[in-house]
């Protein structure tokens, strides 16, 4: 019997996978001809529970929203990640490449639609409109989080030229990103609104959005801390700090008035990758 919590997009060379029941995450991203999944997998991951983010995490996309770390705004109690990654999504309409899904979330008054489509050219987009359903101006933070496969040669591609050594809050090393067990690094988004990530062997993958909409990009590298595996997390994200609580405090939260709706877009390709290259290393 076809699981009624997958749902399969086909489009050109490129297949994805969403899993409904695990806050839509997109599972699985893989060119048509060849069993192996681009985005990072957990298949021993716990059921989905509040407060057990990383035993729970499946891999692969989803979002985080309205908060990234643990937070405390008002009345409420934020769980890492936010309220999303754990719910049970609605099939809102579907075809061969696209589909639109939405979330009601229990621990915070939004609504979330996100519609997603898979172009010939093996490339996911998704739109996520987040909207205030409660009577009073309403704070959040998003982020896309994307977990890839680490290896000791990944390397980096940051749009074709090398970064300006001004880049701000700190210029990407030109020796390469440092790796340590739960290292997050936190940059101003790449002006070209891209990052691509390659290892040999591997399908490369490219990530596009726009720096006006998410300006800030965290990069959160792994050794082995999650479920004893190398990993590497991009994250264009809508503020410089991830707990939702901090960026109210320093003003780069997104208020929504009622009924106000905020959106971002991202675009997952798989091409080839030709710009300038920013190695790992390991400190």
């Amino acid at each position: 019997m076809p699981d009624q919590n997958l749902l399969l997009l086909r489009s050109g060379s490129a297949v994805a996978e969403i899993r409904l029941d695990r806050g839509a995450c997109i599972s699985a991203l893989r060119p048509a001809e060849a069993a192996q999944n681009v985005l990072l997998e957990n298949p021993e991951a716990a059921e989905a529970g509040l407060g057990d983010y990383d035993a729970a995490w499946i891999g692969g996309f989803d979002e985080i929203c309205p908060t990234g770390a643990a937070a405390t705004v008002g009345a409420r109690r934020l769980e890492d990640h936010g309220v999303l990654w754990h719910e049970q999504w609605t099939l809102a309409a579907l075809s061969t490449s696209s589909a639109e899904v939405e979330c009601r979330p229990a621990g915070y008054p939004i609504h979330v639609r996100r519609q997603l489509e898979l172009s010939p050219d093996s490339t996911l987009t998704t739109r996520h409109v987040i909207r205030n359903l409660s009577a009073e101006r309403l704070p959040l933070i998003w982020g896309a989080h994307i977990g890839l496969p680490l290896g000791p040669d990944t390397i980096f591609d940051l749009g074709g030229d090398p970064l300006p050594d001004a880049w701000p809050p700190a210029p990407w090393p030109r020796e390469g990103l440092p790796t340590g067990d739960h290292a997050l690094h936190i940059f101003a988004a790449p002006p070209a609104g891209r990052i691509g990530v390659r290892s040999p062997g591997k399908p490369a993958i490219e990530i596009g959005f726009d720096p006006q909409e998410l300006p800030w990009l965290h990069v959160w590298v792994s050794d082995g801390f999650l479920f004893g595996r190398r990993a590497l997390c991009i994250e264009p994200f809508s503020a410089a700090h991830d707990a939702l609580d901090t960026c109210i405090a320093s003003g780069m939260a997104a208020w929504l008035p009622p009924a106000g709706e905020v959106s971002y877009r991202i675009a997952i390709s798989l091409p080839g990758l030709t710009g300038h290259q920013h190695p790992l290393r390991t400190t």
